[in-house]
């Protein structure tokens, strides 16, 4: 298992990490294409086809001699609505495909419960923290992929926060409480700087807006939406009840505010 660790990500090292995992794929499926060969993999994602880090995985795979429509057949499950991921995930495993590739906890989780034996190529928040792998260097499972450490990297974008706003003395975070959260870390790192975090838990995507409003209310000058899937889900509902609260906020990417603007 890769480990992806850094500043913030920016829209090209988000790419590479996609990229990162169809070179996974690209060896579990065989490194050298046979002739005349066809290859089969799976895809299970909430994200639509066209989103841009998938245009990047399925460009590292034709540079890997992967092309779709040619040797390479792909059985894919997007949009899937998080109730429904466990029937996309048996779906896509009656397929046999050499591979299923599963961005996010949630994904990772349904394949697992629908396969033990075909390989999982995971780009996921925590993996260890979320229990998917017992370890990075040994995972112990048909699960291997990527973390992007998001938890390691909510403290970090606290930080930043709290640079950028040096006067400030009240911030807030959005914390999912299904998804791996620093928050120790975090209140220790405020303290230190004598600043107060409020946590606002949002357990659901109808919590978000009450959750954001409370902030506001109860006057914390800044919020920090930490990395969750359902926030990346319902993102462009929080870009909007933001905009009304005008706080400073900072996300888990930084393509997110001008790409849905």
């Amino acid at each position: 298992m890769t480990a992806s660790k850094g500043g913030l990500v920016t829209p090209s090292r988000r790419a590479v990490v996609i990229a990162g995992a169809a070179t996974l794929v690209g060896h579990s499926a065989g490194s050298a294409q046979q002739p005349g060969r066809s290859y089969r993999i799976g895809f299970i994602s909430h994200s639509p086809r066209s989103e841009p880090t998938f245009t990047s995985f399925f460009d590292e795979l034709r540079q890997l001699g992967f092309v779709e429509g040619s040797n390479l057949r792909v059985e894919g499950k997007f949009e899937v609505d998080p109730g429904k991921l466990d029937a996309a995930a048996e779906a896509v495993v009656k397929q046999a495909p050499a591979a299923i590739v599963c961005p996010g906890t949630a994904v990772v989780r349904a394949a697992q419960d629908a396969t033990r034996t075909i390989p999982i190529l995971a780009v996921a928040y925590d993996p260890v923290g979320s229990k998917l792998v017992s370890s990075l260097a040994r995972p112990d499972s048909n699960t291997t992929g990527i973390s992007i450490l998001a938890t390691e990297l909510d403290t970090k974008r606290q930080e930043i926060l709290m640079e950028l706003l040096p006067g400030v003395r009240h911030i807030a975070a959005l914390a999912d409480p299904k998804a791996s959260q620093a928050i120790p870390a975090m209140r220790e790192t405020a303290a230190a700087r004598g600043i107060e975090l409020s946590i606002y838990w949002v357990g659901t995507p109808d919590e978000i807006g009450p959750a954001i409003e409370a902030a506001q209310n109860a006057e914390t000058k800044a919020l920090d939406v930490l990395a969750s899937p359902m926030f990346f889900q319902n993102r462009k509902v929080i870009f909007s009840i933001v905009a009304r609260t005008r706080m400073p906020a900072i996300y888990q990417w930084p393509e997110w505010p001008w790409k849905e603007a």
